[in-house]
């Protein structure tokens, strides 16, 4: 058999199914709300903040090529009068003054006549002898403990390219444009190459050891992801994205440097940093959510105790109506809803029962007691009508039947009086008859001993013989008799 569930249970939990249901709802979509939101802002501040990164950075650089284009524009660089060892004293003067590390000033040939060595098969000469300016990459020195960039312009005279000049710059120059940048307390912006090396950082040590996230994915396979956006970095693309590493979630935004050999910023700053008024905000959302839910716990078994308390006492009173108890009294109920009229439903059920039943109970004595004249005198409605139809008829019959009883009765009774005169009568005649019987057993005994006496004498006179007239003569003698 299955365990019933109580009204009360029912409401509570359809209540706080409602509830939570709803809250969890509310919740939910407030949550994702607020978070989608955050990400979207994050997504497009940081987007912009990167492009901007960027474009810092390519100022950076264009203010470097724009010292370089101005040395290469020098008169003793572009007359045809100057000596190349004058030439080359200029450019070292030109070095020391700018504090860069090392210079160079090369021929079409790709002859370095600054340093008596060949660079025609290094890209910034290549490049430059087209007619363009170039930065390269940082080249880390053989001892691994510093780098620097080269950045080459060339030499313009008579409108064609006659020469190419280069300047040694520390790669510092790069590692110190980057951490100008600041976003919140935990971003740091770094740069890295079409081919994913890290070229520019915070940190110089990664720009010396040539970090490549992409190779170190390879084996480590919690860098993937981080290795999938430096691939879409090293593409030139613009993008936001997050990734976590060593159990830490950071964002990661990111922006290609203009007119550089394929170069891209990025900045990672820490999740939790920039969640963490969202983090709030949800937290909020979930400790109101819970208190919601306390709430409607306490309005849930409020309203059913309400509810439920009248319908039980109500109840109660009926099971002790059912074992026949009609003079409890029905609870009180106080209340303006449907539980005070079930307590006065319930109230005038017990008091119409009581009434039929109290009224059928005081004619049954009256009737019991002798008293026939016993007759309804109560309201019967609906379903009672019968009742009090039926007991009238009842009633009616009893008297019908008592009266038809008392004429029998009277009847029997005067026969019966019949009865005992004839009684008498056959009583007094037997009487008679009896003493009649008397004198008749006693005549008949009197003859009777008259007859054995003769019956004696007989018998003695047969002893002796008779003559034959004699013997006719006591016959007839006898027979007269």
């Amino acid at each position: 058999m299955k365990s019933k569930r109580s009204v009360k249970a029912k409401m509570i939990f359809s209540i706080l199914l409602l509830v939570c249901l709803s809250l969890a709802a509310v919740g939910i979509i407030s949550i994702l709300n607020i978070y989608n939101s955050t990400i979207t802002t994050l997504n497009k501040s940081m987007t912009e903040t990167a492009t901007v990164s960027a474009d810092v950075v390519t100022q950076k650089l264009n203010a470097l090529k724009s010292v370089v284009s101005q040395i290469s524009r020098l008169p003793q660089f572009t007359s045809p009068d100057v000596s190349d060892s004058q030439r080359v004293a200029v450019l070292q003067d030109e070095q020391v003054s700018n504090d860069y590390n090392g210079a160079g000033y090369v021929d079409l040939q790709g002859n370095d006549l600054s340093g008596e060595k060949n660079v025609a098969d290094q890209a910034y000469f290549q490049e430059a002898k087209k007619g363009t300016f170039y930065i390269t990459e940082p080249i880390v020195n053989s001892n691994q403990k510093s780098a620097n960039i080269i950045v080459s312009a060339p030499v313009m005279s008579a409108g064609k390219v006659s020469a190419v000049i280069y300047f040694s710059v520390s790669s510092n120059y790069l590692n110190d444009t980057v951490k100008e940048i600041k976003v919140g307390t935990t971003g740091n912006a770094y740069i890295v190459d079409k081919n994913g090396y890290t070229i520019a950082h915070t940190d110089a040590g990664k720009v010396l050891k040539r970090e490549n996230v992409n190779e170190m994915a390879k084996k480590n396979a919690g860098l993937a992801k981080l290795a999938s956006i430096t691939t879409k970095m090293s593409r030139g693309q613009t993008g936001f994205d997050e990734y976590s590493y060593n159990g830490e979630s950071k964002f990661l935004t990111y922006a290609p440097v203009q007119d550089s050999n394929g170069w891209c910023v990025g900045i990672a700053v820490s999740k939790n940093e920039f969640l963490q008024s969202t983090y709030l905000s949800i937290l909020f959302i979930a400790i109101a959510t819970l208190l919601a839910t306390l709430i409607a716990v306490f309005v849930a078994v409020r309203l059913s105790n309400s509810i439920t308390r009248p319908i039980n006492k109500c109840i109660d009173r009926i099971v002790l109506l059912s074992k026949g108890d009609l003079t409890s009294a029905v609870p009180e109920v106080r209340t303006r809803d449907e539980t005070r009229t079930l307590a006065e439903a319930t109230r005038a059920l017990i008091q119409n029962l009581k009434n039929v039943i109290g009224e059928i109970s005081e004619i049954l004595a009256r009737m019991a007691g002798g008293d026939m004249t016993a007759a309804t005198s109560n309201r019967y409605d609906a379903d009672f009508v019968p009742i009090k139809t039926g007991l009238n008829q009842i009633i009616s019959s009893l008297n019908s039947d008592l009266k038809q009883i008392n004429q029998s009765s009277e009847q029997v009774s005067s026969g019966s009086e019949q009865v005992s005169s004839g009684a008498q009568s056959l009583a007094q005649g037997a009487a008679e008859q009896a003493s009649s019987i008397e004198e008749l057993s006693a005549t008949i005994n009197e003859i009777s001993d008259k007859i054995r006496s003769t019956a004696d004498s007989a018998m003695k006179a047969s002893q002796k013989p008779i003559p034959p007239e004699r013997t006719s003569e006591k016959a007839t003698s006898r027979c007269s008799a």
